[in-house]
């Protein structure tokens, strides 16, 4: 599986102070610089198999899923919107890379 970095199309604190934000992380039928264009749909399984197994889905910093100080923080909410998809999130605020981000 092939992991790539992008901006977030859209973010806003929630509350800054507790590390919570939403956000769209990936929006729906846009062609990347590389090509790719990601549909509707494309994240049901992967959502469902989060919600089947009960553990929060980690926030992990540009995708570096191999350096632990990337894990900074938990969705607490995820779900296809029209435009892609969206998470509410929290930041653990007591790591130091999660304050950084």
């Amino acid at each position: 599986m092939k992991h790539k970095a992008y901006p977030i199309a859209e973010f806003k604190a929630l509350d800054a102070e507790q590390g919570v934000f939403e956000a769209i992380v990936s929006v729906f039928d846009n062609v990347d610089r590389y090509g790719d264009r990601v549909k509707p749909g494309a994240f049901a399984n992967t959502l469902r198999e989060w919600e089947a197994k009960g553990r929060p889905i980690p926030v992990i910093f540009s995708h570096d899923w191999g350096n632990l100080d990337a894990h900074i923080g938990k969705v607490l909410e995820a779900r296809e919107t029209e435009r892609g998809l969206y998470v509410k999130a929290d930041l653990d605020l007591e790591e130091d890379y999660a304050r950084r981000v």
